[in-house]
C-alpha cells in the first residue's frame, strides 16, 4: 500500500489486528456499560437505607456492586494488555519497514540527513503513533456511548437537568477546541528542536577522537549548551500552554460540579428527586468529565501525532534505487565486468568520471591506480550501486547491472575498505554478524584456510574473545573483515585501499590472507601500496576521471615508457599521494 495519508499507515500496520482490535473494542465497551451501572446501585442503596428498606436487598445492593466494579477492573486489566499489544506489534513492524527502507536509501539521500534525525523519526516518531495505532477510534467509540448514556440518565431523572448539562457538554468542547490547539505548534517546535540535539549528539560521539586532537571539545560542550538550553525553553514553554489550557478545563468541570449540585438540591427540595438522585447527578457530572476530556485528548494527540505521521510519510515516499532489477541469481563462477563509456558525477556538471570504458575478465585481478580524487573508489560505488550512473552501461556477464536485484549484487560483491566497521562483541559476532548458518567450525575453517590460525590462537577467548575498536590493531581488524568475507563466498571482491593502515605486525598475515582471498574471483584493487599490486593480473591507471593507461602488469612493468614503470622509478606511493 502506497503511504500517503495518516489513515493508510492506520489501514496497513493496525488493521491487520482486526481481530485484537475488536477484543479491544468489546473490552471497554464493556467497561464503560458498567461503570454507568454502579451509580444506580449506590442510588438505590441509598434510597433503600433512607427509606428503611430490608437489609437482604441492601446486602445484595452491595453483592452487585462488588461484582460489577470487579468485572470493570478486570475489563480494564484486559484492554490494556490488547491494547498494549496492538500497540507493540503494530509499531515493531512499522519500525522494522523504516529501517528497511533506510537500508535501501540512495546514500545520496542519507548525506541530506543526519543519523540523529532518522533515529527520531524510527524511534520518536513511531512511538508517538503508538496511541493511534491501539486506543484512538476504539477510545473515540467508548467515550461517545458512555457521554450519550450519562446525558440520557440525566434526561430520564429529569429533562430540565438533561438540557442543563446537554448545552454544558457543548461549552466545554467549545471551551477545550478553543485552548486545545494552543500548545501543538510548540510541541511540534521542541520535537523539532530534539532531533537536532539528539543528531548533533551522535555526530559528535562518533568523531570523539578527532575533537579531542583538534582541541575542539570546548566549542563542542558550548553547541551542545546552546542546543540543550533552546530545548529546554521550548519544552517548557510547551508544557506550561498545555498547563494553562488544562487549569482553565478544571475550572469549567468545576463549574459543572456547581450545577449538579446546585439543581439537585433545588429539585429535592422540591419534591421531584429522591436524596439518592441527588447523589446520582453528581457522580454522573464528574463521570462527564471524563468522556469529554478523552475525547478532546484523543483529538489533540492526534493533532501532535500528526507532524510524526507526516515526516514517517515523507521518509518511506522517499524513492530508494532507481532501478530494481529482477534477477536474484548473480553467477556461478567469476564473472566478467565491462564499464563502457561510463560517465558519473556527484554534483551535477562536475563529473568524477568522463566516458570511462574498460573490461575485467573472469577471474582477474585488476588494479586501479591514480591520485586522490580520479574516481577510483567512484568505480567501486557504481559496481556496488551505492550510486547510479548517468551515462553508459555497466554489464555482468553481458547483462546490464540494473537487470540484478539489489541483494543480489551485494550479496555477490564484497567490498572491503579502509575503514572496518567493528561492533562491540565477540570475534564470533564479529565475523557471522549473527548469521545463524554460520557455524563456529566454518570460522575456524576459515582461519585456517587464509592462514591466519596462529593469530587466532593467541586469542585468550577464542571465538568468545570480546573485541572493539580500541583492542584491535588496523591490521587485526581487517583479519576480521578478510574473514567475514571469505565467508560470504563472494564472486567480485573490491579492495578499496584496504591494506593502507597495516601495522609490521599483521602485514604478512593479511597479505598472505589476501592471496587466498581472491584466488579464483574477478577482484579490483585500488591501492597505493606496490605489495598489495603484486596479486594483481593487471594495471589501469586513472588521471581525472579518464583512462590514461591500461595492460598487464608485467608489461607495464617492463615497459619504460609506460606511466606505470615510471612511477614505480620514482617512487609510486609518493607520486600518487
Amino acid at each position: 500500500m502506497l503511504i500517503q495519508k495518516p489513515i493508510h499507515l492506520f489501514q496497513k500496520y493496525a488493521l491487520p489486528y482486526w481481530k485484537s482490535l475488536s477484543f479491544l473494542a468489546f473490552f471497554v465497551i464493556a467497561h464503560s456499560i458498567l461503570s454507568l451501572i454502579n451509580p444506580h446501585i449506590v442510588k438505590f442503596f441509598i434510597d433503600t437505607a433512607v427509606g428503611g428498606g430490608a437489609f437482604s436487598k441492601l446486602l445484595q445492593a452491595a453483592v452487585l456492586f462488588f461484582t460489577i466494579a470487579l468485572f470493570t477492573q478486570l475489563f480494564t486489566i484486559c484492554s490494556t494488555f490488547v491494547g498494549k499489544k496492538v500497540s507493540w506489534k503494530s509499531t515493531n513492524i512499522l519500525r522494522t519497514d523504516l529501517v528497511s527502507h533506510c537500508l535501501k536509501l540512495k546514500i545520496q539521500d542519507h548525506h541530506k540527513q543526519n543519523p540523529g534525525d532518522l533515529t527520531e523519526r524510527i524511534d520518536g516518531d513511531v512511538t508517538a503513533l503508538s496511541n493511534f495505532f491501539s486506543n484512538f477510534f476504539v477510545t473515540i467509540l467508548n467515550n461517545v456511548l458512555i457521554l450519550l448514556g450519562i446525558l440520557i440518565v440525566f434526561y430520564v431523572e429529569d429533562w430540565k437537568i438533561g438540557v442543563l448539562f446537554t448545552a454544558f457538554t457543548f461549552a466545554v468542547f467549545l471551551i477545550i477546541n478553543k485552548f486545545r490547539g494552543y500548545a501543538a505548534p510548540h510541541f511540534m517546535k521542541a520535537r523539532k528542536i530534539a532531533e537536532e540535539t539528539y543528531g548533533f549528539t551522535e555526530e559528535k560521539i562518533n568523531g570523539l577522537i578527532s575533537i579531542q586532537k583538534s582541541g575542539a571539545t570546548a566549542h563542542m560542550m558550548n553547541k551542545l549548551n546552546v542546543l540543550l538550553k533552546n530545548k529546554l525553553l521550548t519544552e517548557r514553554k510547551a508544557l506550561m500552554t498545555a498547563t494553562a489550557s488544562h487549569s482553565i478545563t478544571m475550572l469549567t468541570f468545576s463549574l459543572g460540579t456547581v450545577l449538579a449540585l446546585g439543581m439537585g438540591t433545588y429539585l429535592f427540595m422540591k419534591g421531584t428527586i429522591t436524596i439518592g438522585s441527588i447523589y446520582l447527578i453528581y457522580t454522573y457530572s464528574q463521570m462527564l468529565r471524563v468522556p469529554i476530556e478523552q475525547i478532546s485528548l484523543q483529538f489533540e494527540d492526534l493533532q501532535r501525532s500528526s507532524a510524526s505521521m507526516e515526516r514517517i510519510i515523507s521518509l518511506l515516499s522517499t524513492k530508494t534505487e532507481t532501478t530494481k532489477g529482477e534477477k536474484s541469481n548473480f553467477c556461478h563462477q567469476a564473472p566478467t565486468i565491462e564499464f563502457k563509456n561510463i560517465t558519473f558525477a556527484y554534483e551535477q556538471n562536475q563529473n568524477i568520471l568522463h566516458n570511462l570504458s574498460f573490461k575485467v575478465k573472469s577471474g582477474e585481478v585488476l588494479a586501479i591506480i591514480g591520485r586522490t580524487g580520479c574516481g577510483k573508489s567512484t568505480i567501486a560505488r557504481l559496481l556496488t550501486r551505492l550510486f547510479e550512473h548517468q551515462q553508459g552501461d555497466i554489464f555482468i556477464n553481458g547483462n546490464k547491472i540494473q537487470s540484478y536485484s539489489i541483494a543480489s549484487i551485494r550479496n555477490n560483491v564484497a567490498y572491503v575498505t579502509q575503514e572496518l566497521e567493528l561492533i562491540h562483541g565477540t570475534i564470533r559476532e564479529n565475523i557471522a554478524l549473527w548469521d545463524e548458518k554460520i557455524t563456529d567450525e566454518q570460522i575456524k575453517t576459515a582461519f585456517k584456510q587464509l592462514t591466519i590460525w596462529e593469530w587466532f590462537e593467541r586469542q585468550p577467548k577464542g571465538l568468545d574473545t570480546p573485541l572493539d575498536k580500541n583492542t584491535l590493531s588496523a591490521g587485526e581488524a581487517q583479519l576480521i573483515g578478510l574473514t567475514r568475507v571469505f565467508l560470504k563466498k563472494p564472486q567480485v571482491i573490491i579492495l578499496d585501499e584496504a591494506t593502507a593502515n597495516l601495522d609490521i605486525a599483521t602485514e604478512k598475515l593479511v597479505m598472505e590472507a589476501l592471496k587466498k582471498l581472491l584466488n579464483g574471483r574477478t577482484a579490483f584493487i585500488i591501492a597505493h601500496r606496490l605489495k598489495t599490486l603484486y596479486y594483481a593480473d593487471s594495471i589501469m591507471m586513472l588521471e581525472e576521471g579518464k583512462l590514461l593507461e591500461q595492460g598487464l602488469r608485467e608489461n607495464l612493468e617492463k615497459n619504460p615508457l609506460s606511466h606505470y614503470n615510471q612511477l614505480l622509478s620514482k617512487g609510486m606511493e609518493e607520486q600518487l599521494a
